[in-house]
């Protein structure tokens, strides 16, 4: 199965290389691969794009809201934002979705993308009918926007303040930064997973900079693109459908052009024809060099900054062994992550090495050596508030807690589903030679789908799938994205995510 959540990729799974070795790579290659950037230049672009202390890509923070308001993904997000503030708690459906009503009524105001001509025709039977609305719907989860908590959705407050106007380039930037760090972009399309294309896109970025005042079809581009990545081709295995680059020709400019830098408003992205009569044309719209501007470090020359923060060295590392509760057979995985990590780290790790998408509200509960009461590890949220208070998980070391007397904690995500997972210390050890943490070490069956209906949605959805004659066989086989094997678990291809990164989007840590 391919979730809408993004996880690591060939460039990226490793984690974060330091700038020496990172630039003895590089210096292997033709310099002339990366389109005149310096090794230094290439990894701005790739682990520091948009960090005002490192890049030498920026937004323009004297943009006019005016302005961004004319994008019409952006319109039709706050379009959707409004909606749901005066329906607020909005109760979704079984299956996490937005009901019929509202789906029908995003319709109506021609908030559907370039479906809704069609489905304000033909009708809507609900939110899987609509990608566009679909895709608005979990940005806005995972941007901290909205917030499904106990099957109902609602605004977040810092959701709420983003509907000023004076606040449009905030909310651009937030919904920017989910599209480009946790959504998969493979999510919307049957091509391979080549998470190149979209580790790579501040790159991009910088060549429609260059090359964009005229239009060039896809070729120009990708070529340009494939020259600095060459193993993104080989992603695509080729078929009847056509060769492999035939295959990354058309997911590059998917992905990239047509769907991530147009729905920003910073192209124009047009196609034309099928099979070999396909044609493409690109050009930077008239808002690209009002939102996009470049520092020192763009393709005119200059090295970047070093960022100002730097990892927290660690000596040794705990090893847990992650059970989602009440699964059959159980769904485990065993990870070693750094002696330094906090619990909203540990989460991360937890949320990546599971499967899960991190578009839900979590907590960890752990026994007071003290009392003998329940400590609750999370989220602090004044929007929800609760009669018992919750630690911000950010600011508690692990190793506050764990010890070889306190061994277990449970770690609960999804108050709705209510998926428990049984979190257990199973050693304390030093920290191998080249390894990168966190890591995955073993594990089986695969994580259930998000919004299934927890243990007990997730057994009648297997026995669904597993049964052609079952009237919701093909729609809940649609609903998964095609297929679903619930024994597909790789270790190896487990990719973990930055957890500053992705505190960076929670609704205004401290």
């Amino acid at each position: 199965m391919r979730g809408c959540y993004r996880r690591g990729d060939a460039l990226e799974e490793t984690g974060k290389p330091d700038r020496a070795t990172f630039n003895l790579l590089m210096r292997l290659r033709p310099f002339g691969d990366f389109d005149g950037l310096t090794p230094d230049e290439m990894y701005a672009y790739m682990f520091d794009a948009f960090d005002p202390a490192a890049s030498p890509i920026s937004f323009n923070e004297e943009i006019d809201p005016g302005l961004i308001a004319t994008v019409g993904f952006h319109r039709d997000i706050v379009g959707f934002l409004d909606l749901l503030k005066a329906e607020q708690p909005l109760k979704l459906t079984q299956k996490g979705n937005l009901p019929v009503r509202l789906c029908r009524k995003i319709v109506d105001m021609g908030l559907a993308g370039p479906d809704g001509h069609w489905l304000k025709k033909h009708g809507m039977r609900g939110e899987m009918d609509c990608a566009h609305v679909h895709l608005i719907n979990i940005l806005c989860r995972m941007a901290g926007i909205t917030r499904k908590v106990h099957g109902k959705l609602s605004l977040t407050k810092r959701g709420e303040g983003y509907l000023s106007g004076k606040k449009s380039l905030d909310l651009y930037k937030r919904l920017f930064f989910a599209y480009v760090r946790r959504l998969n972009w493979g999510y919307e399309d049957g091509y391979a997973e080549a998470g190149t294309i979209q580790a790579g896109f501040a790159f991009s970025i910088c060549l429609v900079s260059k090359y964009g005042e005229g239009p060039a079809g896809i070729e120009f581009y990708a070529d340009k693109f494939a020259a600095a990545f060459p193993f993104v081709v080989g992603a695509f295995p080729g078929s009847i459908s056509g060769s492999p680059r035939q295959q990354f020709l058309r997911c590059y400019f998917l992905r990239t052009f047509e769907r991530f830098l147009s729905r920003f408003g910073l192209v124009d992205a047009r196609a034309e024809g099928f099979g070999e009569d396909w044609t493409t044309s690109i050009a930077k719209s008239d808002l690209f060099d009002k939102i996009i501007g470049f520092g020192q470090g763009v393709a005119r020359g200059g090295a970047p900054a070093e960022p100002a923060k730097r990892r927290r060295r660690f000596k040794h590392v705990y090893q847990f062994k992650i059970i989602l509760r009440e699964t059959r057979p159980s769904v485990w995985r065993r990870i070693q992550v750094p002696e330094t990590y906090t619990f909203w780290d540990l989460h991360v790790a937890i949320q990546d090495v599971m499967g899960w998408f991190d578009c839900h509200l979590h907590e960890f509960v752990i026994r007071d050596p003290e009392s003998g009461g329940e400590i609750f590890m999370g989220i602090p949220d004044d929007d929800f508030p609760s009669t018992r208070p919750i630690l911000a998980g950010w600011r508690h070391k692990i190793s506050d807690w764990f010890s070889a007397e306190r061994r277990t904690a449970r770690y609960e995500y999804d108050f709705g589903d209510g998926w428990e997972h049984d979190v257990r210390l199973e050693g304390f050890l030093p920290r191998g030679d080249g390894v990168e943490y966190p890591v995955c070490l073993d594990g089986e069956m695969a994580c259930p789908p998000e919004d299934v209906g927890g243990t007990g949605g997730y057994e009648d959805f297997l026995k669904i799938l597993a049964d052609p004659s079952d009237n919701e066989h093909t729609r809940m086989l649609e609903w998964v994205g095609g297929q679903f094997d619930p024994t597909d678990f790789k270790p190896s291809e487990v990719g973990f995510d930055d957890p500053q990164m992705r505190l960076k989007l929670l609704d205004g840590p401290s």
